[in-house]
């Protein structure tokens, strides 16, 4: 049983700022970082689509674009159905952003 992206409309009884610092720890824990070449489990098309780490939520989740730039592919992707991209791995890839 994995956590769920879909978007809580209940309000959290302690007004929210638990379950933000909950969230942002997730969000600090992520294999993921704007920028890296993955690849998304599409249980639609039953086949691995390479995309690009657009935005990582503070719930974990990840916002992610087409490789070639045309435009989101998934606004809220949950991290287990979302791998390295290869090349990633062959530049020693997980971890953190490329250096600046």
């Amino acid at each position: 049983a994995g956590r769920s992206c879909a978007r809580s409309r209940a309000a959290p009884a302690d007004g929210g700022g638990g379950a933000r610092r909950v969230q942002a720890r997730r969000a600090a824990m992520s294999d993921f970082y704007v920028g890296m070449k993955a690849e998304y489990w599409s249980p639609s098309y039953n086949e691995w689509i390479e995309c690009r780490i657009a935005f990582v939520h503070a719930n974990g989740c990840l916002k992610l674009e087409n490789i070639d730039g045309s435009g989101v592919l998934k606004e809220s992707a949950d991290q287990s159905r979302v791998r390295p991209h290869p090349d990633e791995k062959k530049q020693g890839g997980k971890g953190g952003p490329p250096p600046l």
